[in-house]
């Protein structure tokens, strides 16, 4: 359901940030940071 939300706001995301959103699963991404994330507390990864 997280995940629904996320892709459901990342248009809205991307309008507000002028920046392009990528959302991926903790467990399929290669970033360090993805072993920081839990349910309700995904890890968010700038460049």
């Amino acid at each position: 359901e997280e995940l629904k939300v996320l892709n459901e706001m990342k248009k809205m995301i991307e309008v507000k940030f002028n920046s392009k959103v990528e959302i991926e699963l903790a467990e399929k991404s290669k970033e360090q940071k993805a072993k920081n994330a839990f349910p309700g507390k995904p890890a968010i990864v700038v460049f």
